[in-house]
């Protein structure tokens, strides 16, 4: 059988959907699974950054046999950005507006369509829904998710400023809540970076005892060593015990850091026979905090300059 390589065990630039190294969350999971069957319950997903939430969602979809879509937000999505990007993912049809002569005001070409409607003072909002389009209204986005079977994962939802977005993500909620006759009906599962579910979403009194907040934790420090442990395994590589504990201490609980180091790590490992020497460590560890934490290179380099002159010793 094939030697896996680092990059195949340890992703973190990825959800680690199916990872060799997934850490099983079974308090998370259970109330996951509970929210799961009932009937037209929604789930808002929140908690620090890299604490492993979309890996967590669609590796619990995943096990639950829940059909999803999956969309990624921008900070300048408007509903109809959001709602367009659903029915072109599921193929459904958005009505455009035909781009001819006729439109472009006595044949001007587009170039000089798009001139006038800036002189005029169109938004580039106002600009794209006349020539593209509008998204789907909030009924027929549910009526097609219904059609389809499949729930709505959106993920990356803190980076969403109009409120106009957010409440029609919250009447999207409510109306599949009210449709709802089986728990097995498509729902909406929010991911977002925050410390509260209320930060996320702007819902009223209706919609609200249907949103469920779940908070992804931190992991523990026997969560984050499986991670590192599991995988220098999957790769043969030898790793010291006494070292491992050293980084799960630094890690702080982070899962997708826990990924980057060990993938750094393993790297440089394979061309030392595999095997994290203290130079390979050392070296893995310079990696790590160069492709990550360039702000913590500088603040670290910063604090071992010696009377004026930089302790090449310590310069990463």
């Amino acid at each position: 059988m094939a030697r896996l390589s680092p990059e195949q065990v340890f992703t973190p630039s990825a959800p680690a959907v199916g990872s060799k190294v997934y850490t099983r969350r079974r308090i998370l999971e259970s109330r996951f699974k509970e929210i799961l069957f009932e009937r037209g319950t929604q789930i808002i997903v929140f908690g620090d950054s890299a604490t492993g939430k979309t890996s967590f969602v669609l590796t619990e979809l995943r096990h639950s046999k829940t059909g999803y879509i999956r969309i990624q937000c921008e900070s300048r999505m408007t509903w109809d950005q959001l709602s367009g990007e659903i029915l072109r993912m599921l193929n459904e049809g958005i009505a455009k507006r035909t781009i001819s002569k006729d439109t472009l005001s006595g044949g001007l070409s587009l170039n000089a369509y798009l001139v006038g409607a800036k002189l005029r003072g169109d938004s580039e909002e106002q600009i794209e829904t006349e020539l593209g389009g509008k998204g789907g209204t909030v009924g027929h986005v549910a009526d097609v998710l219904r059609r389809h079977g499949l729930s709505l994962v959106i993920d990356d939802f803190e980076k969403v400023r109009s409120s106009h977005t957010k409440t029609g993500v919250a009447d999207l909620a409510k109306t599949l809540s009210d449709g709802a006759t089986k728990h097995s009906d498509p729902r909406i599962v929010i991911i977002g970076i925050s410390d509260s579910a209320d930060d996320l979403i702007e819902a009223d009194g209706s919609i609200g005892t249907r949103l469920h907040p779940l908070k992804v934790p931190r992991m523990a420090d026997e969560e984050i060593r499986y991670i590192l442990e599991k995988g220098f395994r999957e790769l043969q590589i030898e790793t010291p015990a006494g070292l491992i504990t050293t980084f799960v201490k630094i890690l702080g609980g982070f899962p997708k850091y826990a990924h980057a180091i060990g993938l750094e790590l393993s790297r440089v490992a394979v061309r030392y026979g595999n095997k994290v020497t203290d130079h390979a460590a050392l070296k893995g560890m310079r990696d790590f905090l160069h492709r990550y934490c360039a702000h913590t290179k500088a603040s670290l380099n910063k604090a071992t300059v010696i009377r004026g002159k930089q302790n090449p010793e310590y310069i990463l």
